[in-house]
């Protein structure tokens, strides 16, 4: 029994993880292209952007450690040492440390979002924007020291939901657990039960090797004795270790959802000794890290970085191991103690540069592991501790300032991991007090880093402008590129409790939420476009409102945080453009705007802007805002918590031009020489300025091309196979002889020849008939055979790759006596048709139907090169006609068929394109732009299966084709995983162009991104071959991930007793027409069967039996000659009812909601069905069931059996 509790839990986990792994996002992610921002930090150190770090690198994730423990108690309030140390110089600090209940958290300085609780929505939604800016992946929580704060993770996975709902994007989540065992045996237990159970979750958590990651020790998982329980939980009790054992044996298979990873501090920690790296990723470690290996060591998958160290071991953000002035990573210092708590590094501004951290995270790169954990974002507690509480505390040097002492009450407290701004790990911007601060430094080196490590994309260049009309026409800009995107929902409002409910935080500045802005470029006007989510609330000459910051030069050094010009204090019409004079903003001139619901769109001069491109932000409400104090906020960071910017913090956007465009670089092969390509044209070059265009030097391809004025025209008749792109090199000159020089690729795009042909109006190409004629209408092709020997021809040189396409699909009625049919064809490297180019095909003679004829060639050596021509003789020496609906050359994707049974992936339809292999509304466009993004079917990523992918934006007469290879002869189960938000949507399965399938409803499964499964079973057996199977959609309002066909026939065994015996079935024989009892009973010493609707013998006619069959759902007395078994084969029942009149009746196991592949025959507990109100008693030869009775014998529904019910 133990061991089938452990199966169907293991089956449980694994179906649960499947359906209900769902995700709640009901629009697509939108990408704010954060990666290509610029922004330069406080000390003026520049975000690198794709031009130093490179494209974007695979499987490159970054993980930062994030705390949620912020809570406090009111009558301790808050203890800060940096506040301490302002208000009263170092004696206030020794003061202030010594506050309070030891174990009680200290800050080691005020976060600048203020003393917060973790819980606060404002800052985890702010948190959430900003680390996915910077370019992390997940967050780890830290329940390292034996708590769960359940509550507040779940709120934020909430928070984090919501977020995604509305198109934004969050950090993924994993948990930290430590290396205790129990710790980690009951935080897995957790995760499982009250995070991933539900599948609300699935979506959020961060994988690797396929599964949810856990950080954390799971030996008690995998223990095989309570022995080896009692010396993991380190307990002298064998009750406690057995007590333990239960429940390990209850909950061990939860364990193989998760990938773990053991995880602790230092490499010459015990647990690095232990495992030697293998399987282990390190939170924590001085430089050099030591790096985190899978099992065997083959893969070095991670590597710790952190910001900073440990107060307690005397190591400070300032450590590198290259400066003899500070104490060295590995702790090995000759810097003597002082006696101010190093907070003399902070004030000369050592403790802001992160020295120790950039030496962290570039040797961290250097070793390119897949995942960089980063310690980390919001710790700021500085742990206050008893020395009695750690012996080995004794003798620590604290801060480098006092060395821990148990006997002298002054040097007793001990302080572990942070003690103030030199001695911290936190990257959260920090408030800056007096000097005491570095603001947000580290976060701007932290995105600085992430892009070095992980790549970025290019910014985006200025490729579409156009001249703008100020007019309330704002679809003048739909083809302006780039867009640039801010985050949509970012101005909510904060009203929560402070740490220890010493105050309450409130901040209501969001006020226009600005979603997209635009540049576009004439010679003299620079247009600039803003949107919003809504109306834009536009107060006249409010100095806050919709403000303009344009960093002309794009110099940080010049202007007000680089800033030179800015646009605000709008009237009806205009605004008022500002130049920075070094010391303040000045009015400089008028600009015109208009605007319109939630667009504007203003115009200033070119001629401000630097020619080689500038920076930009929109921001409300923000900096330049009334304080409220008679001034307004002029601190850069006021763009991270007031009102709202466009983009966050200190990003800003960068326009670049695009100097010489070329409007179209794409031209189809075979066009003839002298074909206009393109045109070329120069942007943001001097005002009034004529350009003429050359080739340059250094252009492969050159000779291949002409320009005439302007246009680019094509000197060769270009072949797709024989070279698909060309380099040229073009330069621009204007009358003063100035020249700019850029390198163009120009593709030649493939003209697909056809692999389909569905003779609408006519025999589209197919031509050079003997003896037969043809005609085509109607979608139909009529081959008249007129003598021996028939056959037609394809169109010539086809051009097709025969390796990709395998396989011939005829679809026709043969009207003739033959049965056989063949296939020629031809290639480029043996143009004539011969014998061994060839195969015969079984075709139906004399057929009332058109009927799919499958030829496949994945086999056939001859088919082989690219195919020139294919001739077709539908018969062999016959007269008669054929019908011809179509002919198709098709390939399985990616290169083979698909096994049935088995999984048909919805993305992996065949080749062919649109008519052929699909049929899409939108041929020409992937809207998920994911996978085939050449194809005209909609991919998406699949939500919760980052490598996988799903079929989206359906509409009513689309389809999906697949060559499948049907392996066995049988009823099949059609799975389909699907997901809607709507009650219509339906599809139905085709075979060879026939109906297999009722038509399958798809549920309502809440949102396009929660997945589950439908099942069906088809209408007859499917046979042995290749066949085409179609997904057809009957309506819009779905997506589908796959179709599992497994086979639908089960078989069901009932024993049977001597004597009477009370039986049911929950199968039925549809290969046999059903259950009936003469064939199920054949051999069988049976007296009778019977129940309320009659009887039946065995040995006497047939029609004096008035009982033929046995039904799902209803009960059957059978009496027994002898002991014996009945066995039946078929489909197990679906939707079979209770037949429930009042009274004495005979019911059997109910079949209702059972599902073909689920436990079909799970007993099934009485009361689910039936109460006080619609039944009294239920009873077989096992006992009897009442409703809310206290002695029942029995209590489940169970297979196999019938049973009496009074009703």
């Amino acid at each position: 029994m133990k061991t089938i509790l452990f199966l169907m839990l293991h089956f449980l986990l694994l179906v649960g993880y499947k359906t209900t792994l769902c995700q709640t996002t009901t629009i697509p992610y939108r990408d704010l292209y954060s990666d290509t921002w610029v922004a330069t930090d406080n000390i003026k150190r520049n975000i690198p952007t794709n031009e130093t770090v490179g494209n974007p690198k695979n499987k490159k994730d970054v993980g930062m450690f994030y705390f949620v423990w912020h809570s406090g108690d009111p009558a301790q309030g808050v203890i800060d040492h940096t506040q301490a140390y302002i208000d009263g110089g170092i004696p206030k600090v020794w003061e202030t440390m010594h506050k309070g209940n030891r174990g009680y958290a200290h800050f080691w300085s005020e976060p600048y979002f203020g003393y917060y609780k973790s819980d606060d929505e404002w800052v985890i939604r702010k948190h959430a924007a900003m680390l996915v800016n910077a370019g992390v992946d997940f967050i780890f929580f830290d329940n390292s020291n034996s708590s769960m704060y359940i509550t507040t993770e779940k709120k934020i996975l909430d928070i984090y939901l919501d977020i995604r709902q509305k198109g934004g994007k969050t950090p993924q989540i994993v948990f930290f657990f430590g290396e205790t065992p129990l710790t980690g045996y009951k935080f897995i237990k957790s995760v499982y039960n009250d995070f991933l159970k539900s599948g609300k979750y699935n979506e959020l958590f961060y994988q690797w090797d396929g599964k949810p990651l856990i950080l954390g020790n799971p030996k008690l998982f995998y223990a095989t004795s309570v022995s080896e329980v009692k010396t993991l939980l380190n307990t002298p009790y064998d009750n406690v270790a057995q007590d333990w054992w239960n429940d390990i044996e209850k909950n061990r298979e939860i364990v193989n959802y998760f990938t773990i990873r053991r995880s602790w501090a230092n490499e010459s920690g015990a647990l690095y000794k232990e495992t030697l790296g293998k399987d282990t990723w390190l939170w924590a470690d001085t430089y050099p890290q030591a790096p985190g290996y899978n099992s065997d060591k083959s893969v070095l998958e991670q590597m710790v970085v952190m910001c900073g160290f440990w107060a307690n071991g005397n190591g400070g953000r300032s450590n590198v191991s290259t400066n003899p002035t500070f104490k060295s990573a590995k702790f090995s210092s000759t810097r003597p103690m002082v006696n101010d708590f190093e907070f003399s590094l902070t004030l000369n501004g050592s403790s802001g540069k992160g020295l120790g951290f950039q030496e962290h995270f570039d040797y961290a790169i250097s070793k390119n592991p897949s995942v960089i954990l980063v310690t980390g974002w919001n710790e700021w507690f500085a742990g206050r501790w008893a020395s009695s509480i750690n012996g080995l505390a004794s003798g620590q040097i604290i801060a480098n300032t006092y060395k821990v002492d148990p006997t002298k009450p002054e040097y007793d407290d001990y302080f572990v991991d942070c003690f103030n701004p030199e001695f911290s790990r936190d990257i959260e911007p920090m408030k800056d007090k007096q000097g005491l601060g570095f603001g947000d430094n580290f976060y701007y080196q932290l995105a600085a880093n992430i892009r070095k490590y992980k790549g970025a994309r290019a910014i985006p260049k200025a490729t579409v402008q156009t001249d703008i009309n100020l007019n309330i026409d704002f679809s003048q800009w739909n083809r302006i590129t780039p867009e640039f995107r801010d985050m949509i929902g970012d101005t909510y409002a904060r009203n929560h409790k402070a740490f220890a409910d010493f105050t309450t935080y409130i901040n209501n500045s969001g006020r226009n939420d600005i979603i997209t802005a635009k540049v576009s470029l004439n010679d003299v006007h620079a247009f600039f476009y803003v949107e919003t989510a809504e109306a834009i609330q536009l107060i006249p000459n409010d100095k806050g409102c919709m403000n303009l910051f344009i960093d002309s030069d794009m110099n940080p050094a010049t202007g007000w945080n680089g800033y030179d010009l800015l646009i605000n204090s709008y009237s009806t019409t205009t605004a008022v453009l500002h130049k920075y004079n070094g010391t303040s903003w000045a009015g400089y001139k008028n600009v015109q705007f208009t605007m319109s619901g939630n667009k504007m769109h203003l115009v200033i001069e070119r001629s401000l802007l630097n020619q080689n491109g500038f920076d930009f932000k929109w921001s409300d409400n923000s900096v330049n805002a009334s304080n409220g104090l008679g001034g307004v906020y002029n601190d850069p960071l006021n763009f991270l918590d007031m009102g709202d910017a466009a983009p966050d913090a200190r990003f800003n956007f960068r326009y670049i031009p695009d100097k010489i465009v070329l409007s179209n670089s794409a031209i189809q092969e075979n066009k003839p020489v002298g074909t206009v390509i393109g045109n070329f044209s120069t942007l943001f070059g001097n005002i009034g300025n004529t350009y003429t265009y050359t080739f340059a030097t250094g252009g492969t391809d050159n000779a291949s091309f002409t320009i005439t004025g302007n246009a680019l025209k094509t000197n060769a008749v270009f072949n797709f196979e024989t070279k698909s792109s060309y380099s040229i090199k073009i330069r621009t000159t204007d009358q003063g002889g100035l020249y700019f020089e850029k390198i163009f690729t120009i593709t030649i795009n493939n003209v697909e020849e056809p692999t389909y042909w569905d003779f609408v109006s006519d025999l589209e190409g197919w031509n050079s008939p003997n003896n037969l004629t043809a005609a085509a209408a109607s979608s139909v092709a009529t081959f008249s055979i007129t003598g021996t020997d028939p056959f037609i021809h394809s169109i010539d040189n086809l051009n097709i790759t025969t390796s990709e396409n395998k396989y011939v699909v005829i679809c026709m009625q043969n009207q003739t006596n033959s049965t056989t049919a063949e296939l020629f064809w031809t290639t480029y490297e043996s143009p004539s048709f011969n014998s061994t180019k060839r195969v015969a095909i079984p075709i139906i003679a004399n057929d009332t139907q058109q009927r799919y004829y499958i030829v496949d060639l994945s086999a056939n050596p001859n088919w082989t090169g690219a195919l020139k021509q294919l001739r077709l003789d539908p018969t062999i020496a016959a007269n008669g006609s054929l019908q011809v609906d179509f002919i198709k050359i098709t390939g399985a994707y990616p290169t083979t068929a698909a096994a049935i049974p088995g999984t048909i992936q919805a993305e992996n339809f065949n080749k062919g394109g649109q008519r052929n292999a699909y049929n899409d509304a939108t041929p020409t466009t992937n809207s998920g732009n994911q996978y085939r993004t050449n194809e005209g079917v909609d991919i998406t990523i699949h939500p919760q299966e980052p490598d996988n992918f799903v079929v989206g934006w359906t509409s009513a007469g689309e389809w999906m084709e697949y060559i499948v290879q049907i392996q066995k002869e049988t009823f099949y189960n059609m799975q389909a995983w699907v997901s809607s938000p709507v009650n219509t949507a339906r599809i139905s399965i085709l075979l060879n162009g026939e109906i297999i399938t009722p038509e399958i409803t798809i549920p309502n499964t809440g949102a396009y991104t929660t997945y589950q499964a439908v099942n069906i079973v088809t209408n007859k057996k499917l046979a042995i071959s290749t066949h085409v199977i179609r997904i057809q959609s009957n309506t819009a309002g779905f997506n589908i991930d796959k179709l599992i066909c497994t086979d639908a026939v089960q078989k069901q065994t009932i024993a049977l007793a001597k004597g009477w015996n009370l039986i049911s079935v929950s199968v039925i024989d549809t290969a046999n027409g059903g259950n009936a009892i003469n064939r199920i009973f054949t051999g069988k010493d049976v007296k009778n069967v019977k129940n309320a609707d009659g009887f039946w013998k065995p040995n006497q006619p047939e029609q004096f039996n008035s009982l033929q069959t046995l039904e799902p759902g209803k009960g059957y007395l059978v009496n027994m000659n002898a002991a014996g078994t009945i066995a039946i084969s078929g489909i197990p029942c679906t939707g079979e009812k209770f037949f429930a009149p009042t009274g004495w009746q005979l019911i059997g196991y109910p079949c209702t909601g059972v599902g073909v592949g689920e436990l079909l025959f799970a007993p099934t507990p009485i009361s689910n069905y039936f109460n006080t109100t619609n039944c009294k008693m239920i009873k077989n030869f096992d006992g009897f069931w009442v409703p809310n009775g206290t002695t029942n014998s029995i209590q489940n529904f169970e297979q196999g059996k019938g049973y009496w019910m009074n009703r």
